[in-house]
């Protein structure tokens, strides 16, 4: 049985503007999301500048990696798989 938590893929270097709705539509492109969030400091509803998603399949996860860059919002971000 595969893990889980190899379908989960951290995502850093966001835009401060990029939000719940464009991530996940970015991620859709690959595959199915089961989640995603960006993460925001509760006291001042800033973007924390990363988040998470998590994809059902082990093959979208390896499509996702297997491209060079990504660039959500006009900005590129680091992909990496979550520990």
């Amino acid at each position: 049985l595969c893990n889980k938590s190899n379908y989960k893929l951290f995502v850093g270097g966001l835009h401060y503007s990029t939000r719940d709705p464009e991530f996940l539509r970015y991620f859709e492109d690959f595959g199915t999301v089961t989640s995603s969030k960006v993460l925001f400091n509760r006291e001042t509803g800033n973007s924390r500048g990363f988040g998470f998603v998590t994809f059902k399949d082990s093959k979208t996860v390896t499509k996702v990696m297997g491209k060079t860059s990504h660039v959500i919002d006009n900005r590129e971000v680091e992909i990496k798989v979550a520990v």
